[in-house]
């Protein structure tokens, strides 16, 4: 039996929504890397940057560096991490809800930084869930 590939299917989905909904029109699923294990807290997922953004004269000892992902060549941006278990037990819809939900965090400039006015400690989970639902 063929084992089922999640990652080839969320970065499918990740495509299909930014073609579909002009709110994610900016996301590129080749710049995402989804992979399963222990998102923050108690979330379903979470998405993160994969490298600091650069910075002019931090060439210090100081200067935090994360080392650069590729895959296939392209740089990779963001890191989604689902919780396997949930993320299997889940309906159709909570995936869907889940996987826009974590995108909705990335900056709009697609460019590795979360959306400054989009995270949950700037705009309650109940005003964060009413976008995207609306999506």
């Amino acid at each position: 039996m063929a084992r089922l590939n999640v990652t080839l299917s969320v970065k499918r989905l990740v495509r299909d929504l930014g073609a579909r909904l002009p709110e994610l029109a900016h996301v590129r699923a080749s710049r995402i890397l989804v992979v399963a294990g222990e998102a923050r807290r108690a979330s379903r997922a979470t998405i993160r940057p994969a490298h600091y953004r650069e910075t002019r004269g931090r060439t210090g000892s100081g200067a935090r560096r994360k080392p650069l992902i590729r895959v296939k060549g392209r740089k990779i941006l963001y890191v989604i991490t689902l919780r396997p278990l949930w993320f299997l037990r889940s309906t159709p819809q909570e995936r869907i809800a889940t996987i826009v939900h974590e995108l909705y965090h990335a900056s709009k400039r697609f460019d590795g930084t979360l959306h400054g006015g989009r995270r949950h400690g700037r705009l309650p989970l109940a005003a964060y869930d009413r976008k995207v639902r609306a999506m």
